[in-house]
């Protein structure tokens, strides 16, 4: 997987929904950053980190299990980078992204998964197969409310959401609630 990442992997998607939240955030951690698109959106004051397991462009080639940081974020991107191998594989590092992740409602976690599909240049890597009833189950575990569900843009039958904390004011104000705790 990190050959693929490192030597042939080209995607530069730049997702406006990304782009958004961004413009709310303090601090912003993108997790499988790839070519590090997103840092240029942030501005000063905001802290921006991408990090990538494969990448050279990240400001740090580091599975997120290692990454170290003394920082907790209000915005964590995880655009394709959790949802390959099994499912300890995924929970392992979402359990660490949950973790960094600001308990401040409105604090959120943006996701693209991928259901087992092959890549759009038809490599098959080894997917963990994403489904709504898993990521359900997530949000049910870390107590996170699942918000902007949407395939629109994505290929190959990726779909993208929020995890977001939450607490039941917020809940019961906010627009695109997918599930609840």
């Amino acid at each position: 997987m990190i050959d693929y990442f490192k030597y042939h992997w080209q995607q530069t998607e730049e997702d406006q929904h990304i782009i958004d939240c961004m413009k709310n955030a303090f601090l912003i951690l993108d997790v499988g950053c790839g070519f590090n698109q997103y840092k240029k959106y942030a501005k000063k004051p905001q802290y921006f980190k991408g990090i990538d397991i494969a990448n050279e462009d990240a400001d740090e080639v580091v599975d997120i299990i290692d990454f170290k940081t003394d920082k907790i974020f209000d915005l964590i991107i995880c655009y394709g980078s959790i949802n390959f191998y099994d499912e300890k594989w995924v929970e392992d590092r979402l359990e660490k992204v949950v973790n960094l992740l600001d308990e401040t409602p409105g604090s959120r976690i943006c996701m693209k998964v991928n259901p087992g599909n092959p890549h759009a240049d038809g490599t098959m890597l080894e997917f963990f197969p994403w489904t709504m009833d898993y990521a359900r189950h997530i949000s049910s575990k870390y107590g996170l409310v699942i918000e902007n569900f949407r395939t629109k843009g994505s290929t190959g039958g990726r779909f993208k959401f929020d995890f977001v904390r939450s607490d039941y004011l917020y809940s019961k104000q906010s627009e695109n609630i997918y599930a609840f705790v």
